[in-house]
């Protein structure tokens, strides 16, 4: 029993212990009228890291971080693991130094690993600072702002955290009345969703030979960046549904532009989970598939390679031909090409850099 509460109560990859024994230590403070300081913080890309190097890489990273913040910072404040890629410290009585101070000594131990284990990444991190009690906010309550924080953070670079004021609030807000907007569009047609397409043009003579689906959408009248709301999409689970879609209007753009030029192609961005639905859609609009390339990217090698290769070969079997998007912006690239030889090869903007 004692082994079970200990596993239920600590986190095995960062060895903090979970939300739920924060929630009790803040309920403690408030029990005795006191007051705490806590710093909500975010490991950034993990996702993405888990997608080109492993999981096992990924935890790796978050367990040496976390080592080094006990070993380095545990005389200031207690960590704590939230949801997700979150973590939160509370400040000891006892620690003088400021909040500016502190962020900083975190910030400099997680970007240190994120370098040590050869990761390029211009903010590793995304900061919160709240005192509790606040506006009379249950234990809950608080982190779950102090949550929705750290994501205003994350989205707003130039600051240094992300602290309880009324322009943050009205951010949190903002983005939760999004998310419900997102989510509604989605489910409604994709309404508010529209592609364009970008020219792909020819080095040798200037013309454009084909162009690549981008997916935009629209909230409270204005563009909201891709960087944004596909993080929403994707979070929630709804880019496969945006996918179709996209795949849908590539096909209907592609039918119209083909009558101009017979030899246009259109490119979209993979998803392996709708091979049937692009197989019907072709159909359905008598669109040969050698006018589509299907973009795949090193996170496609997250997936069951029984599944990627029955992707590519019945993309082949269809006409559509693959381009591996942002070709060495990570170790797979190459294992990918040899894997799955390629049609077109999309370089990182990193190769082309002075």
């Amino acid at each position: 029993m004692s082994h079970q509460d200990d596993a239920f109560v600590i986190d095995p990859v960062t060895n903090f212990p979970r939300e739920q024994a924060l929630l009790s230590y803040l309920d403690e403070v408030k029990g005795k009228k006191s007051t705490a300081l806590a710093i909500g913080f975010s490991f950034n890309s993990i996702a993405e890291i888990n997608s080109t190097r492993g999981r096992t890489y990924g935890d790796h990273l978050v367990e040496n971080i976390a080592t080094d913040l006990m070993e380095k910072l545990s005389d200031k404040m207690s960590f704590y693991r939230l949801e997700g890629m979150r973590c939160a410290a509370i400040l000891d009585a006892g620690c003088t130094e400021s909040r500016e101070e502190l962020v900083e000594q975190i910030r400099a131990i997680v970007d240190s690993w994120y370098h040590l284990m050869g990761i390029s990444l211009q903010h590793t991190c995304s900061f919160a600072v709240m005192e509790y009690p606040q506006s009379n906010l249950m234990p809950a309550d608080f982190l779950g702002q102090l949550v929705s924080l750290i994501r205003v953070a994350k989205h707003d670079t130039k600051q240094l955290y992300a602290g309880y004021s009324e322009s943050n609030i009205e951010r949190v807000k903002y983005m939760s009345n999004m998310a419900l907007a997102l989510s509604r569009d989605v489910l409604c047609g994709m309404e508010n969703f529209r592609i364009v397409i970008q020219p792909i043009v020819s080095t040798l003579n200037g013309r454009a030979i084909g162009g690549e689906v981008l997916l935009r959408w629209k909230f409270g009248g204005k563009d909201v960046s891709p960087a944004v709301f596909v993080p929403m999409l994707e979070k929630d689970n709804m880019i496969h549904l945006a996918g179709r879609w996209v795949f849908e209007q590539a096909v209907c753009a592609c039918m119209r532009l083909v009558s101009y030029d017979p030899d246009f192609y259109l490119s979209f961005n993979v998803s392996l989970y709708f091979l049937d639905f692009m197989e019907e859609t072709l159909g359905k609009y008598q669109v040969d598939g050698c006018h589509l390339v299907a973009e795949m990217t090193e996170s496609c090698m997250d997936e069951k390679p029984e599944k990627l290769l029955h992707f590519v070969t019945v993309c082949r079997k269809l006409g559509i031909r693959i381009a591996l998007d942002d070709f060495g912006s990570g170790y797979s690239s190459l294992r990918m090409l040899l894997q799955y030889p390629t049609n077109i090869i999309k370089l990182d903007r990193s190769l082309l850099g002075e």
